[in-house]
C-alpha cells in the first residue's frame, strides 16, 4: 500500500516535470532582430533586405504620398524605452506638404501562413504624431493581412486618443483603453492562432509594457480564414506628421507547444492504478 502511493507521487512528479520541460522549448520558426549584421549594417534603408531566418525580404515603401522612410538604428537593439532603437518608419504627412491620407509601410511577408498553434510577436515603441495637431487625423500601428494585403487583424492608435483600437472579424476599430498609446513605451505585441477552420479562425492577442494595465491584457476574438489566413505582417505610419517614427524589433514566429502538463499526469496515474489493480487481482 505505502509502496504503490509512493510509486504513485513519483509518477505524477516526473509527468509534471516532463509537461514543463515540453511547455518551456517553444520551437521558433522565424526569427529577426536589428542585431543581425549582415544586412542591417548602420544607419540604412532596409527595404529589401532580408535578415535573420524564416521571413521573406521587407518591403518597406510609400503606400501613398511621399513624405515618408524607414532606417535602421546602427544595429541598436530596441530595449530602452525613449530611445532610438530596432528598425524605424516614419511619414510626414500634412506638416511636410503632404496629403492626409500619406502612408508609409514596412510589410514583412511569412514564408507559409500562420498555422494553428503558431505564434507572431515583436516589439514596439511610438514617438509623438498620434495628435490632430498634425494637420488631420493619422494611424500609427500594424496589420496582420493575407497575401493578397487584405486586413483580417489591425491594432493601432489614432488620433491623439488614449488607447489603441481593434479590428478582427467580428468588430471594427474596438476601443481597448487598457493599451494606451505607448509614447516612449516598449510594449510587447502577440498574435496566437488557438484553432482554425474552414471559414475562421480563433486568436489570442497580448499587449504587455509598464504602460499597459496590469502590465499585460490579452483579448480573444476571430479572423476570416476565406483568402488563405495571415502570410505577412504590415507596420505603418500614416499621416503620422513630424517625429512620428515608429520603432519595432525582435520579430518571431513561434510554436507554441500544448499545455500537454495535465494529460501526462493522468497517464501516469492511470498506468500506476493499473499496476496496482494487476497485482492485487
Amino acid at each position: 500500500m505505502r509502496e504503490d502511493r509512493r510509486l504513485l507521487l513519483v509518477g505524477i512528479n516526473t509527468a509534471l516535470l516532463g509537461g514543463l520541460v515540453g511547455i518551456a522549448h517553444a520551437s521558433l520558426i522565424a526569427s529577426d532582430v536589428i542585431t543581425n549584421n549582415p544586412p542591417y549594417s548602420g544607419y540604412i534603408d532596409f527595404n529589401g533586405l532580408n535578415g535573420g531566418s524564416g521571413f521573406g525580404p521587407w518591403s518597406a515603401t510609400n503606400v501613398s504620398g511621399t513624405t515618408g522612410g524607414d532606417f535602421t538604428w546602427f544595429n541598436t537593439p530596441l530595449t530602452s524605452p525613449g530611445n532610438g532603437g530596432g528598425f524605424d518608419i516614419y511619414d510626414n504627412g500634412t506638416q511636410g506638404g503632404g496629403q492626409l491620407a500619406d502612408e508609409f509601410a514596412a510589410i514583412r511577408p511569412f514564408t507559409g501562413a500562420l498555422a494553428a498553434g503558431q505564434d507572431f510577436s515583436f516589439n514596439e515603441q511610438l514617438n509623438s504624431g498620434s495628435n490632430p495637431g498634425n494637420g488631420g487625423p493619422c494611424n500609427l500601428g500594424f496589420s496582420l493581412e493575407d497575401s493578397s494585403g487584405n486586413v483580417l487583424f489591425d491594432f493601432h492608435v489614432q488620433g491623439g486618443g488614449f488607447g489603441y483600437l481593434l479590428t478582427d472579424a467580428t468588430q471594427t476599430a474596438a476601443p481597448e483603453t487598457t493599451v494606451p498609446y505607448n509614447y516612449h513605451g516598449i510594449d510587447t505585441f502577440s498574435f496566437a492562432l488557438n484553432s482554425v477552420g474552414a471559414t475562421s479562425a480563433v486568436y489570442t492577442f497580448t499587449a504587455s509594457g509598464a504602460n499597459v494595465t496590469g502590465g499585460s491584457q490579452s483579448f480573444t476574438g476571430a479572423i476570416s480564414m476565406l483568402t488563405g489566413g495571415i502570410t505577412q505582417a504590415d507596420i505603418y505610419n500614416n499621416n503620422g506628421g513630424y517625429g512620428s517614427d515608429v520603432q519595432f524589433d525582435n520579430l518571431a514566429i513561434t510554436n507554441v507547444p500544448e499545455p500537454v502538463s495535465f494529460a501526462m499526469v493522468g497517464f501516469g496515474a492511470a498506468m500506476l492504478l493499473t499496476r496496482r489493480r494487476s497485482r492485487s487481482s
